[in-house]
């Protein structure tokens, strides 16, 4: 099994060359060979608007992080602001991950020079990253699941540990290390992990994750978003 940003790191490339993939798909247990061509594709990964008019609730959804992600959601930001809400939802579930940098970026909008997070390599060296001085102060309410991982985690630990934000949903994946992944000449890769990352309280998450200060669970059968509303409630507390 690897990540979401594991998998993208693999089938990049230069515009206009071929990738073979091959899936394995479980409904039938067979595997299907593909041939495709590289090509540039933006793909917004920031969607936001207002869920509570009276309360003047922003909420934005973070899909990934790529390069263009810290740009879409400053965007995101200061559109919210002109619409003068009063505090925000930032949804994290099911974001994989992405650029380590672009979460760092991002981590400044909200925070105010604070520790993003530490990393060591092998020999045990640390390197702390510190945020930029922050766009915003109004209070802020994170929402994470057991498919929030790598950088999502970073952006979502950093928040916690500052107490700059509150946690709802489920535990993060707890995916903590820094891999490079090397594509070999056969069509394999080589993957090595050549760092380790700490929240900014000193916290090791590889293959435990995050905790949310809320725990909430979504019924699958159900269109009703627990966790949403867990948020909501949150939020208009710290508001009002």
């Amino acid at each position: 099994n690897m990540s979401q940003d594991e998998a993208v790191s693999l089938m990049r490339g230069d515009p206009g060359t071929q990738l073979a993939l091959d899936i394995y798909r479980e409904s039938d247990g067979k595997e299907y060979n593909f041939k495709i061509t590289r090509e540039i594709i933006n793909v917004p990964s920031v969607e936001y608007k207002t869920i509570d008019d009276v309360a003047r609730i922003g909420y934005i959804s973070l899909n990934q992080f790529h390069a263009r992600s810290y740009e879409e959601m400053s965007g995101a930001v200061n559109s919210l602001m002109e619409q003068k809400v009063r505090g925000l939802i930032l949804d994290l579930r099911n974001n994989g991950g992405g650029d380590f940098d672009v979460a760092i970026n991002i981590a400044g909008i909200f925070l105010d020079g604070e520790e993003v997070v530490s990393v060591a390599n092998a020999s045990g060296q640390k390197e702390v990253y510190m945020a930029t001085p922050g766009m915003v102060d109004f209070p802020l309410v994170v929402l994470v699941n057991q498919h929030s991982a790598s950088a999502s985690e970073i952006l979502a630990g950093a928040l916690k540990d500052n107490k700059r934000a509150v946690l709802v949903g489920e535990k993060t994946y707890g995916k903590g290390l820094v891999q490079r992944i090397y594509p070999l000449q056969d069509g394999a890769a080589l993957k090595l992990t050549i760092q380790k990352y700490y929240t900014p309280d000193g916290t090791d998450i590889n293959e435990i994750g995050i905790n949310p200060d809320y725990q909430v669970e979504n019924d699958p059968n159900s269109n009703n978003d627990l966790q949403l509303n867990k948020a909501l409630e949150v939020l208009k507390k710290q508001i009002y």
